[in-house]
């Protein structure tokens, strides 16, 4: 038997090891408490008072989002034919039920549903779609009206879009004068559209009069316009980076990620070495033990060295138990020093269990403590030295003593063996 507080009964979790706090005969008849004082009309479950009407279901009947439960639906919401919910007027006739009975998308609402503001009736009046999704060479309503060359045609954009030459397609203005023709016609990258054309307040444009590029092209040491002047002596000498650093000699800009990673971005170095002892890594990264260089935290401790000094991979910040822990031999893992060469893996190279016998006879039997000589190893004809009998292990010998190894088949393996007294010859291993 067990006892639990009353407050965890009909929670919705069950705390009895027989569930029983939970059953429907008990939930039925039981009254709810603090902190869950509100019964869900299923009588399933009792809930918080602040998880009703939180727009947020939390019975199983969804009652706690009921109209009924929460009232009418504001001037900005409409509500579901079965009054299971209200939703945001935009939110009707868009092509996705969010309705439980998929009123909200159903003919009979659509035909006398009128558009939010911002937004545009298909001919069709069963959907609703964004104005800029008018024209903008992309179907969106089901019989393709927002798309055909008579609304196009005499259609204005919305803002933020260009009108194409054809007069059908609406372009964002970003895409205009990009160096890539968007317009079916390609007008949105002729030379008279650009040379009159005002670059988006993101981008800046090339002396050339013809292009728009993003400002973080600028001096990146990477040539973005056609006339090359993003990059030009001229330019760079005069930009004010956008984030990063400027390299000492005036005329590039390193972004925050490149700074002190080590590599060179700036053509006179000087976004790494001393300089970074007083630059701070982003979140995302980890400084170097020497203060040098600046890695992603999730190079540490991963088997690799990525800082030049290789502290990220240091034996007392990966291994934290210092010398109580060894590291295996690939770096991924570290192990309690009381678990090497105990006879069991722990590390996924295995290499816990390796270089752990005596000199002279040192192979280790591959499933127990047993150390042998290597002369007994993969040797016809003798008792089994291991007892799990690993040395004459078919995986072993067959693929290990590949220096000598002849002949393999599925169930046996000819290898040449070599002594000094007798001289060579074939053994042949059953598999």
């Amino acid at each position: 038997m067990k006892c639990i507080t009353t407050n965890l009964v009909c929670d919705g979790s069950s705390h009895c090891d027989d569930g029983s706090d939970e059953w429907k005969g008990t939930c039925e008849n039981w009254n709810c408490t603090e902190p869950h004082p509100w019964k869900c009309a299923d009588n399933s479950m009792c809930i918080s008072q602040l998880s009703v009407c939180d727009d947020d279901v939390d019975c199983n009947d969804g009652s706690d989002e009921w109209i009924v439960t929460c009232g009418n639906c504001s001037e900005e919401e409409w509500r579901c034919a079965d009054d299971s919910r209200c939703i945001p007027n935009p939110a009707v006739c868009d092509g996705y039920s969010f309705c439980d009975d998929g009123s909200d998308e159903s003919e009979k609402t659509c035909e006398n549903w009128e558009c939010t503001v911002g937004w545009w009736k298909c001919t069709d009046h069963l959907r609703c779609i964004p104005d800029w999704e008018v024209c903008d060479g992309t179907s969106d309503c089901i019989d393709g009206s927002d798309e055909s060359d008579a609304i196009c045609e005499t259609h204005n954009c919305a803002d933020g879009f260009w009108k194409c030459a054809d007069n059908i397609t609406c372009l964002y203005e970003l895409f205009v004068c990009n160096g890539i023709p968007d317009c079916f016609d390609g007008s949105d990258e002729w030379k008279i559209t650009c040379e009159n054309w005002s670059c988006h307040e993101l981008g800046w444009k090339c002396m050339d009069n013809l292009k728009c590029i993003w400002f973080g092209s600028v001096c990146n040491s990477e040539i973005n316009c056609d006339d090359g002047s993003d990059e030009s002596v001229q330019t760079c000498q005069n930009w004010s980076c956008t984030s990063g650093k400027k390299c000492d000699d005036n005329l590039q800009c390193v972004s925050t990620g490149q700074m002190c990673d080590g590599i060179p971005q700036c053509a006179d170095k000087s976004d790494e070495g001393e300089m970074c002892k007083n630059w701070n890594c982003t979140d995302e990264e980890w400084k170097c033990d020497d203060n040098l260089q600046c890695i992603g935290k999730g190079n540490v401790c991963d088997g690799e060295n990525h800082c030049n000094d290789i502290s990220d991979e240091w034996l007392a910040l990966c291994c934290p138990g210092g010398e109580t822990e060894w590291r295996c031999q690939d770096l991924k893992y570290c192990t309690n020093m009381e678990a090497r060469c105990d006879g069991i893996y722990d590390c996924e190279d295995r290499s816990d269990e390796l270089d752990c016998c005596p000199q002279g006879i040192s192979w280790k039997c591959l499933n127990t403590h047993q150390c042998i000589s290597p002369y007994l190893v993969c040797l016809v004809g003798t008792f089994g030295a291991c007892d799990d009998a690993s040395e004459k292990m078919c995986e072993y010998c067959c693929t290990v003593r590949s220096a000598v190894f002849v002949l393999s088949h599925a169930s046996f393996c000819l290898f040449l063996w070599c002594a000094f007294v007798s001289g060579c010859f074939l053994v042949v291993l059953c598999c």
